[in-house]
């Protein structure tokens, strides 16, 4: 198997397996509000989940999509595998502060003394 082939499987695999499912999930938590699919989640521990939800599923959408977009370019043969692992570090360092700001904004505070 050559170099080409195989990465075009890889770029089908992420595909299919990284920005459908990333898009299927963000659509079931901002537009069908299934809190329920974010594991450990409570819904008491936050002053509003639904927003929660949906900003999790935002960010769910968008890497989603920056993955189909990265495949479809990563098949096409326009990206070398080095750009492909820039792009998803820089998705990286956008990602983990979004969700550690969405964390913080929409869980209530504690009564600790």
């Amino acid at each position: 198997m050559d170099t080409e082939t195989m990465v075009r499987i890889l770029s089908l695999i992420m595909i299919l397996g990284l920005s459908i499912p990333s898009m299927t999930f963000g659509y079931l938590l901002v537009i069908r509000n299934k809190l329920e699919l974010l594991p450990g989640v409570n819904e008491s521990n936050f002053s509003n989940p639904k927003a929660y939800a949906k900003s999790v599923g935002y960010l769910l959408g968008l890497i989603g999509m920056f993955s189909g977009v990265v495949g479809v370019v990563w098949f096409a043969g326009f990206a070398t595998i080095s750009n492909i692992v820039v792009s998803f570090y820089i998705l990286t360092i956008i990602a983990v502060p979004c969700l550690y700001i969405i964390h913080r904004n929409s869980s209530k505070p504690t009564n600790d003394s």
